[in-house]
């Protein structure tokens, strides 16, 4: 039982997980000889949050029901403002990409370059869904507390030396994705949409018009002479109009789709097979 409901947690879990691995992270604080270290940490990358655990058994224990665990640290994604790579000679390790947020600026080294580009092109499209308004320049060195070893500037507070990542494309993908959405939620709508009194009346006029040129076929007197058959005549039209009115209103209360064939099958059984002798 206590297994099954670890695979039910996990399924939940990762249905909200954009992206989770391990990656070695520099610490923000200096230690204890003014030195920065370097940490392997679990993260997870959330539409709403980038947070990093000890471990990944402690993430999956922060989820479970009365957990007191909680991740070491939690940037909001609507904070992020660029994500770019850092070069080799910055910290002697390669393949570290940089996340610059209004608290400060992560630094995360990936295993691999490929997977270094996975991480930052994920992040940066959580960013663009958020409509997050990214820098246009970054350092791609970092402030050794006196200058930064990309371009000697020495205000730590410099917007940056080199042009950020270009998010043309990712935001015309968003733009897309976002047309795509709107448009199956219109013709969502459109097709359970209840016609309106002047569509209704078209569609019941058009429906009366081929029972009468059905009925015609079987009468000899274009004219309908019997009162009695113009009488039936107008009782099938009567009824079609009440079923008309009745579906529509079943449509609005219960969802049902308005389907005019059956209601033109019962008029021309009305007149047809109800026509005099």
């Amino acid at each position: 039982e206590r297994e099954r409901e670890r695979e039910v947690t996990a399924t939940a879990i990762a249905m909200d997980v954009v992206r989770s691995g391990w990656l070695v992270k520099r610490s923000h604080r200096r230690g204890r000889f003014g030195a920065h270290n370097w940490q392997a940490r679990f993260f997870v990358l959330q539409p709403h949050r980038l947070a990093y655990w000890e471990s990944e058994q402690q993430y999956f224990d922060s989820q479970q029901p009365n957990a007191t665990a909680k991740p070491k640290r939690v940037i909001d994604v609507s904070s992020i403002v660029a994500i770019e790579g850092v070069r080799d000679d910055a910290f002697d390790k390669p393949n570290i990409f940089q996340v610059v947020h209004g608290d400060g600026v992560l630094y995360a080294c990936c295993s691999s370059n490929p997977l270094q580009q996975e991480w930052a092109n994920i992040i940066r499209r959580q960013c663009i869904r958020r409509g997050n308004d990214m820098h246009r320049f970054y350092h791609p060195g970092v402030f050794t507390g006196k200058l930064w070893t990309c371009c000697s500037i020495r205000k730590p507070e410099s917007i940056g030396c080199k042009q950020t990542f270009d998010y043309t494309d990712m935001r015309m993908e968003g733009a897309e994705a976002r047309e795509c959405l709107d448009t199956l939620q219109l013709q969502n709508q459109t097709a359970h949409t209840v016609p309106t009194e002047s569509q209704l009346m078209a569609q019941l006029r058009a429906i009366v018009e081929a029972a009468l040129s059905q009925a015609e076929k079987h009468n000899p007197d274009p004219v309908f002479p019997d009162p009695t058959w113009q009488t039936k005549v107008l009782a099938g039209g009567c009824v079609c109009v009440l079923l008309v009115f009745e579906t529509a209103a079943a449509h609005l209360c219960y969802g049902t789709v308005v389907n005019l064939q059956w209601w033109f099958a019962l008029t021309v059984f009305l007149v047809i097979f109800g026509s005099p002798p």
